[in-house]
């Protein structure tokens, strides 16, 4: 269940994780910070500008919802470099993005030793800037949230009670989330609901052949990468095969070794997102592709009917694309798509989904929100996105999108909740582009 009240989607919060991610920026002149630093609120961060070198290192260290630090240096690298070594050693302190006119490698270098995250030369446009400070926390782990959701998870069918406890205080000790299944018949529901990285299976169920629950979990092709270790008291190559033919990915033989537990259960997750983030994701944004979002569609369908809790659905539409292309080149497109893709990132919780449906066209499932919360919430991303200048020097250019919603609550299905959101985003065209349009409810 979804940690905010089922009717109020947490954008719309005071404490919203959008608005409280702040850039500290500092400027050794004292100016004001470029065009380019100040676009950076256009992609949900808070610019907060200081104006005294001594509060930087203790705004870096203490304040927890710094997602970057931004140094403007325009006099000397001596002083900077003195101030970045102050803080730059803290363990968890926010990457370091140096704001430069001095191209040489030699400055680079100082920079790098002192503690520098990223150089970057001026002038350079928000867009490229954003991409680098993105790409960096993504691949060094600096964003805090981004922690949080790559624990891995892993779905324990065990019943042994001693056996349990065990594996779950290893894992559990390692920072890794577990559920216990505790009745087989559930097992589908259960992995459609947990998601889970690795099935820790015992070879021995009540009432059901290990293997053939194994057989059974991979008919669906949804859980077919899912890796599946099997715990077993046999070391016998007979019962390996078996379990192995079933479509299990290894077996461990009891007692199993708290490091070699958590070794085989990290190596397989770390295979299984790789393979799974390659099928699932489109390319160019790192969304949910087209089949993998109606997928995701239908499931949330489902539990928001077990649960009676609200959920909807959106479609969005950048607004004359083909312009785009056509008169600012086909770069600059998939940059406008990335850049709407990272803004949609930003604004949206961890339990919405979003995917790009194809081309120019974007869906997002917003679960546990009512019509209200989830239009304001699409509308409140639209003011964003038609703000962001794209280009550079006079040929610069605003892009806008148009959208279409609908709510569960007032379809039969998903069928009919599809339909009714394409024909909210025809609307939505027709009527001007560069709105939200609800769909009108149906009743059948």
């Amino acid at each position: 269940m979804n940690d905010f009240h089922q009717n109020t989607h947490p954008s719309l919060l005071a404490n919203n994780v959008f608005l409280r991610t702040n850039i500290l920026f500092y400027d050794d002149s004292g100016q004001e910070p470029e065009e380019s630093v100040k676009g950076l609120e256009n992609y949900g961060y808070k610019l907060i500008i200081i104006k005294n070198s001594e509060e930087l290192p203790h705004h870096a260290v203490k304040e927890e919802e710094v997602a970057v630090i931004i140094i403007r240096k325009r006099r000397s690298q001596k002083r900077i470099l003195k101030l970045i070594a102050t803080f730059s050693h803290y363990e968890d302190g926010a990457p370091i993005v140096l704001l430069t006119d001095d191209p040489s490698l030699e400055s680079r270098v100082q920079a790098l030793r002192a503690g520098v995250t990223i150089c970057v030369l001026v002038p350079c446009d928000e867009i490229e800037l954003v991409n680098l400070i993105e790409a960096k926390k993504k691949y060094e782990g600096f964003a805090k949230d981004e922690k949080k959701e790559a624990a891995f998870r892993v779905l324990l069918i065990e019943e042994d009670p001693a056996a349990i406890s065990f594996y779950e205080s290893v894992l559990n000790g390692r920072g890794i989330v577990t559920k216990h299944l505790q009745h087989w018949p559930d097992t589908l529901e259960v992995i459609g609901e947990f998601r889970p990285d690795v099935i820790l299976m015992d070879h021995i169920i009540s009432k059901i052949d290990a293997g053939e629950l194994t057989k059974i979990i991979r008919m669906d092709t949804t859980y077919d990468s899912i890796p599946i270790i099997f715990l077993s008291n046999s070391d016998l190559m007979a019962d390996r095969n078996f379990l192995m033919s079933c479509g299990g990915d290894e077996l461990l033989t009891k007692p199993v070794t708290p490091r070699q537990l958590l070794a085989t259960i990290e190596t397989r997750t770390v295979r299984f997102r790789r393979i799974r983030a390659g099928m699932t994701r489109d390319s160019l944004t790192g969304l949910l592709d087209h089949r993998n979002l109606l997928k995701q569609l239908d499931a949330e369908i489902g539990r928001a009917r077990r649960v009676q809790s609200e959920l909807c659905y959106c479609m969005i539409d950048i607004d004359n694309f083909k312009r785009v292309n056509d008169t600012y080149s086909h770069s600059r497109g998939d940059q406008v798509l990335k850049v709407l893709a990272h803004l949609l990132m930003r604004r949206l919780r961890k339990s919405d989904t979003i995917g790009r449906y194809g081309g120019e066209e974007f869906g997002i499932i917003l679960p546990s929100t009512s019509s209200e919360n989830a239009t304001q919430v699409v509308d409140n991303i639209r003011t964003s996105f038609a703000k962001i200048q794209f280009g550079t020097g006079k040929a610069t250019f605003n892009v806008t999108f148009s959208g279409g919603l609908a709510s569960l609550k007032d379809y039969t299905g998903g069928k009919e909740l599809l339909e009714a959101v394409d024909q909210a985003l025809y609307r939505a065209k027709h009527q001007g582009r560069n709105r939200i349009v609800v769909a009108k409810h149906h009743h059948g």
